[in-house]
């Protein structure tokens, strides 16, 4: 019995020995696995890439923005219940009772690898998924090493987060091919529509395509999408999700697929290029870069107005608006609606023919000699705030000017006719170039062009000429800036700058940016008073009465200048 005893002992020590050393080895090996892994926050969850969106000045969504990736992340609440269902049920049957790590779903990884005699499955849960997507994106993970990081990962993220949370952020995450990151992103690219708008049908494709997208896309091979959807569906059936009936039903659906094309225009092209640009120019002067434009799910609040711009595009688009080009050639053109008072821009058309984005934009970046459409402003307003009457009298009579170059300057009016002695009202009404070079010499050609100069047009010393009452000029102008500077008229003198967008806040509502557009005065109140009155003269002549529209009273000017 003695010896038997000590036979024993002789072994125990030498058993905890290895069984302690094991221990340790196997700490030092886990403890290399999981060491330098990332922490786990709050913000753990929120997706790194969102895609940006802009409303119109009424808070209505007009269009989104992203890079080559497309993340909108939407409430667990607004997807439909046989979305969830459907991805439980073909990715993970168990989510709801395991602690992030899922035994059964190892085991047949198991013996599927064990079969295989190679790496065939996973056994990853939805949150081991997440981890990965959250912590390893874009990354092949299948060496065990990295399967044992993502379990740990998965544990401890069940410990900080609820079965919700952790199932919101995997249906907001997983890429379904085509840059479509969440499942709103999906049902966008695919079927056009919100992801709570979804039949059941397009709820097991677009479960079916997570698993393989370069496999399962639709848009790649649609017999393959059909035939995972025919999976997801049956998987639905046997976790008692819905009956064998209405998987045959959702089987017959139609796939009634979007052009994969279709989601890359925007609606309102030239306008949203616009948004874009100001946004960029927004976030640089915040300190923010300007990429975070198409990664941080920004909301741009802009001041279109769709009823405008539709208008405008409508008009545009019909070609018969339009006279025909000297061989065949398109007339360009371009259109501004602009809130005088506020310098909002309700709508924008920067030319006849819209290729690509971004493309060359007439209303604010074609320099044109503005013309005659130049001679209210550089003469006829800086006489008014000189003291000058509408009824001022000047004669409407040959004259000819002794350029300092010693050449001789004769001014005509367009018909070449003289109408004697005319008052400036009238003269500007019948937009007569004689007594507008006459009244500029009056006044100082320093005077107009300073004035001009205060409500933003770039003219230089060449320009201080009696031509420039003609609005020929040594620079050109954009309407963009014709238009805010008429605009100072009807607003009582203050010129606002013109801007397309009122503020920008975060993907959670906080305002980032809040846009004051400059303003200042360029002109008295008499004079925009006197001037806006003589304007209305002006365009009731070609009228023929006094000019409304929609029973507001207009008023406005036409100048035609050499190209």
């Amino acid at each position: 019995e003695k010896a038997k005893t000590s036979g024993v002992k002789k072994y125990i020590a030498p058993l905890i020995i290895f069984f302690l050393i094991a221990a340790v080895a196997l700490m030092g090996f886990a403890a290399n696995i999981l060491k330098d892994l990332p922490e786990i926050s709050e913000d753990s969850l929120k997706p790194e890439i969102l895609t940006t969106f802009i409303y119109d000045k009424d808070g209505n969504k007009v269009t989104d923005l992203h890079g080559i990736q497309k993340c909108m992340p939407v409430k667990l609440k607004d997807v439909p219940e046989d979305l969830k269902n459907a991805f439980i049920a073909v990715e993970d049957r168990d989510f709801f009772k395991h602690k992030g790590v899922s035994s059964k779903a190892v085991l047949r990884a198991f013996l599927a690898n064990l079969k295989a005699g190679k790496i065939v499955q996973g056994g990853s849960t939805i949150t081991m998924q997440l981890a990965e997507n959250i912590f390893y994106p874009g990354e092949t993970r299948t060496d065990y090493r990295e399967k044992i990081k993502e379990a740990y990962l998965a544990l401890k993220m069940e410990q900080k987060f609820s079965k919700e949370e952790i199932l919101e952020a995997y249906l907001n995450q997983i890429y379904f091919g085509h840059g479509a990151y969440g499942v709103q992103a999906a049902a966008q690219t695919y079927f056009g529509k919100d992801v709570k708008d979804l039949t059941l049908g397009e709820c097991a494709l677009i479960a079916g395509t997570a698993n393989n997208p370069e496999v399962y896309s639709p848009f790649i091979n649609l017999e393959a999408a059909k035939k995972r959807r025919e999976i997801v569906l049956n998987s639905m059936v046997e976790e008692g999700y819905i009956s064998q009936e209405k998987a045959e039903k959702a089987e017959s659906e139609p796939i009634n697929l979007i052009h994969p094309e279709e989601n890359k225009s925007y609606k309102y092209p030239y306008f949203v290029d616009v948004v874009v640009r100001e946004a960029q120019e927004l976030l640089k002067k915040a300190g923010m870069d300007h990429t975070e434009l198409y990664r941080k799910g920004l909301r741009i609040y802009t001041t279109l107005d769709p009823s405008v711009q539709e208008k405008m595009q409508s008009i545009y688009g019909t070609r018969g608006q339009f006279p025909s080009g000297s061989s065949g050639s398109t007339v360009e053109s371009a259109m501004v609606v602009l809130d005088h008072r506020t310098g909002e821009i309700r709508g924008l058309v920067g030319g006849r023919n819209y290729s690509s984005r971004n493309s060359f934009n007439r209303a604010l970046e074609a320099e044109r000699k503005p013309g005659s459409i130049l001679t209210p402003l550089i003469v006829y307003a800086p006489a008014l705030e000189m003291g000058y009457s509408p009824a001022f009298v000047v004669d409407d009579a040959p004259v000819a000017y002794k350029a300092p170059d010693g050449s001789i300057y004769i001014p005509k009016n367009k018909d070449g006719k003289f109408r004697g002695l005319i008052t400036m009202r009238e003269a500007l009404s019948l937009s007569l170039n004689v007594p507008a070079v006459k009244l500029l010499n009056e006044i100082g050609v320093e005077n107009g062009v300073d004035f001009a100069e205060k409500l933003g047009f770039a003219l230089t010393s060449e320009d201080a000429d009696l031509k420039a009452a003609l609005g020929e000029t040594s620079r050109g102008t954009t309407l963009m800036k014709l238009a805010a500077a008429y605009g100072a008229s009807a607003n009582g003198g203050f010129m606002v700058e013109p801007h397309t967008i009122t503020k920008i806040t975060d993907y959670q509502g906080k305002v980032i940016i809040k846009v004051t557009p400059k303003k200042k005065r360029v002109m008295s109140p008499q004079t925009a008073y006197l001037l806006t009155h003589m304007l209305k003269t002006a365009l009731g002549s070609h009228e023929g009465g006094a000019p409304t529209i929609k029973g507001n009273a207009a008023a406005g000017f036409s100048g035609q200048a050499p190209l």
